[in-house]
């Protein structure tokens, strides 16, 4: 893996990820992986602040290269969240995280678009593994407001 910046070969600039999630523990331990994997890491606490930060990131052009989520969360939920980034037109790869991923919470991310889940517990380096996985892939079938394509 080492600690080589993971940048967005479009840009050319390290990869910048955004990170919603309501727990704080969880966010610093994720936060922390992700920054020794070379990327740039902001974190949300729910889906409004993500959306605000996602409306603001795109008005400066330094627009996020990856949300990763959880599902349940206070205020606006992570299906909420990937529903209001489809209707402003903002796709971006999204990887889903959540401690509760039963077939009706899978079957609404296909409907979105969304195929890559990781559930909750797992290891900082399965983290890293399913980022870079999207990042190879350049994102196909992971975007949020997007469908599979």
């Amino acid at each position: 893996m080492g600690n080589a910046a993971l940048e967005n070969l479009d840009t050319g600039r390290r990869y910048r990820v955004l990170l919603v999630d309501d727990e704080s523990h969880f966010c610093f331990a994720a936060g922390l992986a992700l920054r020794q994997s070379g990327m740039d890491v902001y974190s949300a606490g729910n889906g409004v602040e993500a959306l605000e930060m996602i409306i603001a990131s795109k008005k400066k052009q330094k627009s996020f290269d990856m949300i990763i989520t959880d599902i349940v969360m206070p205020v606006m939920d992570g299906i909420e969240l990937i529903d209001n980034l489809k209707r402003q037109d903002l796709n971006i790869p999204t990887l889903v995280i959540t401690g509760f991923l039963d077939i009706e919470y899978r079957e609404a991310l296909q409907i979105r678009g969304i195929n890559h889940t990781l559930e909750k517990p797992f290891l900082p380096r399965q983290l890293i593994e399913a980022v870079q996985g999207i990042v190879r892939n350049g994102g196909r079938e992971q975007r949020a407001g997007k469908q599979a394509e």
